[in-house]
């Protein structure tokens, strides 16, 4: 499944569920991939995470490569997502089936439109190669600044100084096969967050046993993920900060000096609630990402 169809199913999903917020925002990742996707069909290499959404549409509609009568279907995912965002006033729980008809009507229409017209083109205008790096690499969960880090190393440079001197954050999840499958896919979402929050951050995802490597490495805030019988980080700091329950834990405190938190569920379930707390609190992902813009 790609991309633009696993997120048009999650939207569907809390649309069912009457979770009219999740939905809407999992509509505008539709738009964003969606979006995403036309620009590169018209230039391959360009840079998509460096223009916002709006720069985007209003590229693809300079341009012309797409039916006039899909932009206002984008404007509308996007304005109502772009409302929910930034209007505080909004209360999630109060939105309506009926509030958001609109989006859901929009996102019925584009998501036709891509399996229709954009989807089978799309697969007979770009070779194999060509496919492979705009639907994955582009977007890649591991790296979605893939083709920016590629720049670097064909210019010579050393990636690990060239990247870590810029305002990042790591983001440490242990090495073993449960901590890949389990914990990294939190690890991404807390990265998502923070970039899409914060665009003059990035986050990345790397395991322990690299942190552990020292250098640059250990002069970065971090944020650790998955209990110390996965990952190193979070059993250092359980041993700098002991606690008579460690089946599950939230510890905010600092390593080699620099800010670092970790946290762990004593089921994935519950990694995950951790997880959605620590990104909307006020106290959690927007107070560790101001300590290192105002550092």
């Amino acid at each position: 499944m790609d991309k633009i169809e696993y997120n048009y199913q999650q939207a569907t999903r809390y649309l069912e569920s009457k979770d009219y917020y999740n939905a809407v925002h999992w509509s505008r990742r539709v738009l964003e991939q969606l979006v995403k996707t036309i620009y590169l069909s018209y230039k391959p290499n360009g840079n998509v995470r460096g223009n916002s959404l709006d720069t985007l549409i209003k590229e693809i509609k300079k341009k012309e490569l797409v039916p006039h009568m899909l932009i206002p279907h984008f404007r509308t995912i996007q304005n109502f997502a772009n409302l929910l965002i930034h209007d505080s006033e909004i209360v999630a729980e109060e939105i309506s089936e009926k509030d958001v008809e609109p989006v859901n009507s929009s996102l019925k229409y584009i998501v036709n439109w891509y399996r229709e017209e954009l989807k089978p083109n799309y697969l007979k205008r770009f070779d194999k190669q060509q496919i492979f790096d705009i639907n994955v690499m582009v977007e890649t969960s591991s790296n979605p600044f893939y083709f920016d880090d590629i720049k670097k190393v064909e210019n010579g440079l050393l990636i690990s100084d060239e990247i870590l001197k810029d305002n990042v954050i790591l983001i440490v999840t242990g090495h073993d096969l449960y901590a890949e499958l389990i914990d990294r896919p939190i690890a991404e979402m807390v990265r998502n967050s923070l970039e899409m929050r914060f665009p003059v951050l990035r986050g990345i995802i790397i395991s322990d046993k690299l942190h552990e490597s020292g250098g640059l490495f250990s002069k970065k805030q971090v944020i650790a993920i998955g209990s110390p019988n996965h990952n190193t980080v979070s059993k250092k700091l359980l041993e700098m900060v002991p606690m008579e329950n460690d089946s599950h834990r939230f510890i905010d405190t600092k390593l080699n000096n620099y800010p670092t938190v970790a946290f762990w569920g004593s089921s994935p379930h519950e990694t995950k609630m951790i997880a959605a707390s620590f990104i909307e609190d006020e106290e959690g992902l927007k107070k560790f990402a101001w300590s290192m813009l105002d550092h």
